[in-house]
């Protein structure tokens, strides 16, 4: 961004959003065309095991594999905040056990990691429950973001129909995100637990 202001990094947010919205609504629409109700949670394992599949399911794993070290690093910088302000650390502090903390955070994100792949009974377990989570991360942190700089002042905001407007959007975002949320995590267990999904 050349211009980093709010309303330029609002703008970004905004358009990755709304290419995430678009892309998420038009797998999910065209797997349920293509699939009806007998739709599941990994799209792939609703198509015969042919090469094109397992071209996707390459792209997947590769997609996976690059995600991860970023998740890695994200993960370790917020447990790194968390520690500095529950042991009241200043930052000149912090870098005396850098080395440590970084090597021992990333050791046990691997290691959990590798643990639930082992015992997950199959991968299909877990996406649905990425699913629920996926509504958290599209619009329910954004919604409170949204919430935090309306409350803290950072959005101007002159006349009430305004406010009303950013409050709703906000309180759209935080809804709808919940109730997905809701919705996938409690169908995903149950289905894991009784195997149906109703």
């Amino acid at each position: 961004m050349k211009r980093r202001t709010l309303p330029e990094f609002s703008k970004t947010i905004s358009v990755a959003l709304l290419f995430c919205f678009l892309a998420y609504t038009v797998t999910a629409s065209l797997g349920y065309l293509t699939f009806g109700s007998s739709v599941r949670a990994d799209i792939l394992s609703c198509y015969n095991p042919t090469a094109d599949v397992l071209v996707a399911v390459i792209g997947i794993a590769l997609k996976m594999y690059t995600t991860y070290p970023i998740l890695l690093f994200v993960g370790r910088a917020a447990l790194d905040s968390v520690w500095m302000d529950i042991k009241g650390h200043t930052p000149a502090e912090m870098e005396t056990g850098e080395k440590f903390r970084r090597i021992s955070i990333a050791s046990i994100w691997f290691v959990v990691s590798l643990l639930l792949a082992l015992f997950a009974p199959n991968i299909g377990i877990v996406i649905s429950l990425l699913g629920g989570l996926a509504a958290l991360f599209i619009f329910v942190f954004p919604g409170l973001c949204l919430l935090q700089l309306i409350l803290q002042g950072y959005i101007e905001i002159d006349c009430p129909v305004k406010e009303l407007a950013w409050f709703s959007v906000a309180g759209f975002g935080l809804v709808l995100g919940g109730f997905i949320f809701g919705l996938t995590t409690t169908q995903s267990i149950w289905t894991d637990i009784y195997g149906t999904d109703t």
